[in-house]
């Protein structure tokens, strides 16, 4: 039996809808789109404008031509929490109640004001202390539970609502990325890392064997790459952009002393401060275009790609250090164990040099992007990248 169900996700920077087509134990993406969304799609303090993003929706729904079909969305905010607990083995009632017990323990605040949810993972063993006798051991589940503020997470609900959409489910990106893991490429003896980065995050996840065991995220995501660059380099924003990403090959002036590294600085701040701020006019590849360099010096100018090179360990400084942060934690749980495989995900797995940086600074061999073990073939096979968290949070919905 086959059903068309659609799925969702809304990034920081983009939109992704895919309409799926179940075909257990498989799937087929039939269609899907990838839309920008506006600088005004998310406040100050990440919480959704509905009103911002539903024209975007809208335009999504139409164009795929798709009515009344079932909505899976997937979730992805920084206000989620996300814990693995062993919990007694129980029937369906008992365990919900167990679990927004111990959901209570880990909350910063009242369990009323969150949306729960959980999901059955694996097989545990509980364990108690006892003086007068040796450590028993029960039955348990291992449980994923996962958490979102009402507040953080109504704005999405609502734009479903005034877009007509019948929501079939909500799944956190945590438990998405789990379920396409799951059913792509975790098998017994494997330990997986999946790093997800996005314009403003990185979700670095970690599974072994079938099992989830971590989710870190961090607020430090593409942008703050791309603004780096663009500031040590005196390039715009949407320049520097192209350039990690291979799409532009801008010709920059070289950065010879510390005193042109600090006037380029201090430039930069100029731009942010000032209403009518222009770009910096480094950005020429022609003859022309590169005399308007600011080094005296135009025979010193260098390509994008050399810029990256150089600078490569310092601007990639953010991925390495979360990607390294969750191998520490698994060596650390698990003793004389090692992280097989890194898988890359979101807009900045294609950054230039991201690749052969990671394997030469954390020893691993084994580092791809999701869309190399892709056995469903899309428009783009690269925009699974992307989409990988929305087709996840269908999977056996």
């Amino acid at each position: 039996m086959t059903k068309n169900i659609l799925a969702i996700e809304l990034g920081s920077e983009n939109l992704k809808v895919v309409v799926l087509q179940q075909i257990k134990p498989d799937y087929k993406v039939i269609d899907y789109k990838i839309l920008p969304l506006s600088e005004k799609a998310y406040d100050m303090d990440g919480y959704l404008n509905v009103n911002e993003v539903k024209p975007t929706l809208e335009d999504a729904l139409l164009q795929l031509n798709v009515k009344k079909m079932p909505v899976a969305l997937t979730v992805n905010t920084n206000k989620k929490i996300v814990r693995t607990r062993d919990l007694p083995l129980s029937n369906l009632k008992e365990l919900d109640g167990i679990v927004k017990f111990e959901a209570g323990q880990f909350l910063p605040y009242g369990i009323d004001q969150f949306y729960l949810d959980y999901r059955v993972i694996g097989s545990g063993n509980l364990s108690s202390d006892n003086s007068d006798s040796e450590k028993e051991t029960g039955e348990a589940v291992k449980v994923m539970i996962g958490a979102v503020p009402k507040d953080a997470m109504n704005p999405y609900l609502e734009l479903l609502n005034a877009c007509n959409c019948k929501v079939l489910s909500i799944t956190l990106h945590t438990d998405a990325i789990y379920s396409y893991a799951k059913q792509h490429f975790l098998e017994e003896g494997s330990s997986v890392v999946i790093c997800d980065i996005g314009e403003n995050s990185i979700n670095t996840i970690l599974f072994e064997n079938y099992e989830f065991l971590a989710d870190i995220s961090s607020d430090n995501g593409m942008f703050n790459v791309i603004e780096h660059f663009s500031i040590k380099h005196g390039i715009s924003h949407k320049d520097s952009k192209a350039c990690l990403l291979g799409q532009l090959d801008v010709i920059l002036s070289k950065n010879e002393t510390e005193v042109d590294q600090l006037y380029r600085k201090i430039e930069k701040l100029n731009q942010f401060v000032s209403s009518d701020a222009v770009t910096a006019p480094n950005t020429g590849s022609s003859a022309e275009e590169s005399s308007t360099l600011t080094t005296e010096n135009a025979s010193k100018s260098y390509k994008a790609s050399d810029a990256i090179q150089e600078s490569i360990t310092e601007v990639y400084a953010d991925i390495l250090k979360e990607i390294s942060r969750m191998m520490e934690f698994y060596r650390t749980r698990r003793f004389g164990t090692r992280v097989n495989v890194i898988y890359l995900c979101g807009g900045g797995s294609k950054l230039v040099g991201l690749h052969a940086f990671l394997k030469q600074r954390l020893g691993i061999d084994n580092i791809h992007l999701i869309s190399e073990n892709n056995t469903h073939p899309l428009q783009d096979d690269g925009d699974l990248n992307l989409i990988v968290a929305a087709i996840g949070g269908a999977l056996g919905r």
